[in-house]
């Protein structure tokens, strides 16, 4: 696919946070190593370096006295005047949808121009610069009035979604430390939740997605007790967070360190687990690494609160692995797309399929490893066999490789599909100690998204004859999928449906003297 169409195509399916992102061509944060090293040669929380031509966004760690950006930051900049190519500062305008400029035009440029916000405790801006290798962003003492108060919850207003745009924020950690996520509360001036509770009950996407500048990707900033790690915010982050409903007026309360006024959701993590999965080349330098496929009791198998989005990185290469979402769901006025945490129900009635996409953008011929680093952590009763989406062919067992290399393509950019199935193998151990103990027939039947490849299992009780067919709408027989003697357990059949018109079909599968049939829906590959 050539860029200009991969360009049009984002732009439709991520539609506002195209234009969100298009602002962070290349981006930082200080998750990066080199950053945190400048900060502690520094040794003072109230300096900040801002690399060069590296979008950066950012908050400060106290109460100023004017927060102009050229009152804060133009002496650090060697007093060279704001805007383009010298330094610039952005902050994101949900209501126009566009980036406000500090004394520049703004991105798009349409209707009015004028200056974001001034710079106070909370709120995130994006700075970049092309003055210094590194530009060391300094609060004077004689701007600092001290930190925000530590006695009760800080409140920032966030935006709702209107007029078709999505309900994006640029936040900021207020606090002069760490700030741990978990312990936020979101308001609506009426009723208070945890940041738990807000996301179930739909008001905001529960994660802040803070950018990283050493790997070039967004992570995910975790709020639910199921994440082992990732909780925290550091000193001058900025992020994202996005309201989801309209009919509120929602604030976030950053609660500081000791406060014992917050309110817990509830939440545990047992029941569940988390397979994470990154993609990279072998030396490093691309890479995609915070992905995660699991189970949690209060997961749904379509979208649900604790599905994480993924921001669309607008470099000119890298490397991405997200699922897929395509599920019309009137719970945000613009649904995203791309998601980097699919969380599904702990209830398996069959196996399950995740289906997920690793595009390779500006980086041909290169290999790729694709691993799954914390598989022993998961109970050995679940099953996963990695698939290709676009054949149907099986390419690993998790259990028995810990990964998987692939080269990308020629092409500027390179698609790849693939899917995991992941089989509860406890109602197997059932069949095969007492096979009458267990019912037999048709379990599942799913297509990729990404081909006509429709994967069915079927589970018998005992070892017998089979056949497996396909017939349309009139009752006509169009294929025979699968036949033989097989064992008891559970078996997959793939049925390449490419040749048929995309409709309704049915399944038949005869067991012995017994007949079961399921219905299953063929889809045109889109081209």
């Amino acid at each position: 696919m050539r860029p200009a169409v991969i360009i049009f195509t984002v732009f439709i399916l991520l539609l506002c946070i195209g234009s969100v992102n298009a602002e962070v061509q290349q981006t930082g944060s200080n998750n990066s190593a080199e950053i945190a090293a400048t900060m502690t040669d520094s040794g003072s929380i109230y300096q900040f370096p801002i690399l060069r031509r590296k979008y950066t966004m950012i908050g400060i760690p106290c109460l100023v006295r004017n927060g102009s950006p050229i009152k804060l930051f133009q002496d650090d900049f060697e007093d060279r005047r704001p805007g383009h190519p010298r330094w610039r500062v952005s902050r994101w305008d949900a209501a126009k949808a566009k980036y406000v400029r500090y004394k520049e035009k703004d991105s798009p440029s349409r209707g009015w121009n004028r200056d974001p916000e001034d710079f106070a405790p909370g709120l995130g801006f994006w700075i970049v610069q092309n003055i210094a290798e590194t530009a060391l962003l300094d609060i004077d003492e004689d701007q600092r009035i001290g930190p925000v108060a530590q006695d009760i919850p800080y409140s920032v207003h966030i935006n709702k979604p209107e007029g078709g745009n999505r309900g994006l924020t640029q936040l900021a950690n207020p606090f002069e430390y760490p700030y741990d996520w978990r312990t936020t509360l979101v308001t609506d001036g009426k009723d208070t939740l945890g940041i738990d509770s807000a996301a179930y009950y739909n008001w905001i996407n529960g994660y802040a997605y803070t950018w990283d500048v050493e790997r070039e990707q967004y992570d995910a900033v975790n709020f639910h007790p199921i994440a082992g790690s990732n909780f925290n915010i550091g000193i001058w982050s900025g992020f994202w967070v996005e309201q989801l409903v309209q009919s509120r007026d929602i604030s976030i309360l950053f609660t500081p360190r000791g406060f014992d006024g917050g309110k817990s959701s509830g939440s545990n993590a047992s029941q569940g687990w988390a397979l994470y999965l990154s993609v990279a080349t072998p030396e490093g330098d691309f890479s995609d690494d915070l992905n995660i496929i699991g189970i949690n009791p209060s997961s749904e198998d379509d979208y649900d609160y604790l599905d994480a989005m993924q921001f669309y990185p607008m470099t000119d290469e890298h490397v991405q692995l997200f699922f897929p979402h395509l599920d019309l769901f009137p719970r945000w006025p613009v649904q995203a797309k791309r998601f980097s945490y699919d969380y599904r129900s702990t209830v398996f009635q069959g196996p399950k399929a995740w289906d997920f996409t690793i595009t390779i953008t500006g980086v041909p011929n290169r290999e790729f490893i694709l691993s799954w680093p914390n598989i022993s952590d998961i109970s050995e009763d679940y099953e996963f066999i990695l698939k290709n989406a676009d054949t149907g062919e099986e390419i690993a067992d998790l259990r028995k490789s810990d990964s998987y290399t692939f080269k990308s393509s020629e092409k500027y950019v390179d698609e790849l599909h693939y899917y995991i199935i992941v089989t509860y193998l406890f109602e197997q151990k059932d069949v095969k100690t007492d096979p009458s103990s267990k019912k037999q027939g048709l379990i599942s039947a799913f297509s990729s998204p990404f081909s006509e490849i429709i994967c069915v299992s079927f589970l018998l009780s005992g070892s017998q004859e089979v056949i497996l067919r396909a017939f349309d709408m009139k009752g006509h027989q169009v294929a025979i999928i699968d036949q033989g003697h097989r064992s008891s357990g559970l078996h997959y059949a793939n049925w390449d449906a490419s040749p048929y018109r995309p409709g309704i079909y049915f399944l038949q599968l005869e067991a012995g003297d017994d007949i079961y049939t399921s219905k299953v829906v063929v889809l045109r590959k889109s081209l």
